[in-house]
Formats: structure tokens, sequence, C-alpha cells
């Protein structure tokens, strides 16, 4: 993995919710994708969401190039999955996201199954336009098909998209600002990434980690109420992991934390 690492950087150099259920599961994919990552071959990140010592569920979280295109350069993917223990929440949905070789989005595509149904969100970017195509298809007993265009003030990126951007950033101390979206809300998310690195342990590892800190705010609502203040714990390198994260919802505080590297 590593002599690979090093061979793509010496490359480089030349909706809206139809239920409650999926509120809290959704929320996950949101806080893994406000950090941002490093073009690599491939690789996947497993976590662990908890709320107290509730396990919620687990989110993986893929990376990927993807070479069919001369703009879209990188795919990357998450896979939600709730706990089935936790017999309130039945929630599967899969997110991908294609950027283009500026880190922006290009194209993203949320496919959740919960209850039986299935609802598809897809993001087209026109960046040039400083417009976005939306289209939602909910398939169940009623159907319902949705599309609307939204315009965009600033450069914006969805969620997998901010990961990447934030990832890219991590060994450049700093306070930055991207905008982002969630249903009909918009705005801007505050990055700070400072001069702080902690020693950490992850126990699900076995392991310790250089990590640095990252700390911010969300100016406007996002999934299940997240908004406000959060921070991040990043790991200090080359691979950029994000290790964990502690944010604030409708219901308190929710903990996510890596526990396997693929």
């Amino acid at each position: 993995m590593t002599e690979l690492k090093q061979y793509m950087s010496a490359l480089m150099k030349n909706v809206r919710l139809p239920s409650n259920k999926r509120v809290i599961l959704t929320l996950f994919i949101a806080v893994i994708f406000s950090i941002n990552a490093s073009i690599i071959y491939a690789e996947t990140l497993t976590y662990k969401a908890s709320y107290g010592p509730l396990r919620l569920g687990t989110v993986t979280f893929e990376v990927n190039i993807d070479n069919h295109s001369e703009e879209s350069l990188q795919t990357e993917r998450a896979t939600v999955q709730s706990n089935p223990l936790v017999f309130l929440i039945r929630f599967y949905g899969i997110y991908e996201s294609k950027l283009l070789s500026d880190g922006r989005s290009e194209y993203f595509k949320g496919t959740e199954y919960s209850g039986g149904d299935t609802l598809i969100t897809t993001y087209h970017f026109i960046h040039e336009d400083s417009i976005m195509v939306r289209t939602i298809r909910e398939y169940s007993d009623s159907g319902l098909i949705e599309s609307d265009t939204i315009k965009l003030q600033e450069t914006t990126y969805d969620g997998i998209a901010a990961i990447h951007y934030v990832r890219s950033n991590i060994m450049n101390p700093g306070k930055s600002i991207i905008y982002s979206l969630y249903e009909d809300n918009y705005g801007p998310v505050i990055i700070n990434v400072t001069d702080r690195v902690e020693r950490i342990r992850l126990k699900s590892l076995d392991k310790d980690f250089n990590a640095r800190f990252v700390e911010g705010e969300i100016l406007f609502k996002g999934v299940a109420g997240w908004s406000g203040r959060y921070e991040a714990w990043i790991s200090n390198d080359e691979n950029a992991f994000f290790l964990r994260a502690n944010v604030k919802i409708f219901l308190g505080s929710i903990k996510l934390e890596l526990v396997s590297i693929d």
C-alpha cells in the first residue's frame, strides 16, 4: 500500500427524508463526509456510530480511482447499515460521489432502503452555471418523482466531497469556509485545522495515532438537526484517516470512531 501511494503521488505531480427512521443513520454519512481524503488507489474505512452506550450502526467508507471520464477522476462511496439489535431502526443506505480533479462535486447519488421503501436522490453539479439539478425518486406504494434546480451562491461540495476537502488539507493548519447543503438548507461550514496534535488510542484497532484536532461550526441546519459546533481527530500523516468525531444533533452528542482499515 505504501509503494502504491508513493506511485500515485509521483503520478499526480506530472431531500428530503420520508421517515424519521432514516434521520439518525443518515447523519453518520453527513458527519463522516464533513472532512476529506487524499487520492489513492483504494482504501476501506469502517466506523461505529454511538449514542452514549448504544451502538446505532456502522458506516463503511470506500475510496478508489475512477478513470472512466477525463473530468471525473475519483469515486468515493459510503455504505450505512443500522444495528440489527436496535429494533426501531431498519436502514441500509449507499451513497456515491464523483469528484472533479479539483475536489469539487460533479455527481452525487444516494440510495436508501427503509421499511420496504426506496429513496433515490441524485445531484448533478454544473459549476460553470452555479447550479445543481436535484432529482428525488421515492419507490413505495404511491411512488413519487421530483426534480428541481438549485442556484448555488458559492462553490459547493456534497458531503463526500467535503470530506475529501478537509483530509486533503490536514497538513495545512488554518481556518477555511466551504459551502454544503441538505434538502432545502444551504450554507457555510467553518473548518479549523488547528496546530494541536495529540496522541490518541483506538481500542478497536489496538493502535495509537498522532491525531490533528479539527474543530468548526455548521451554520445551517443539516440532517437530524445537525448544526452548531463539532470536533474531530484526523491522523496527522499522509493517510489523513478520520479517527474520531463528536457532533451534536437533536438527540444530543453522537460519537463516531474508526474500527477497521483495509
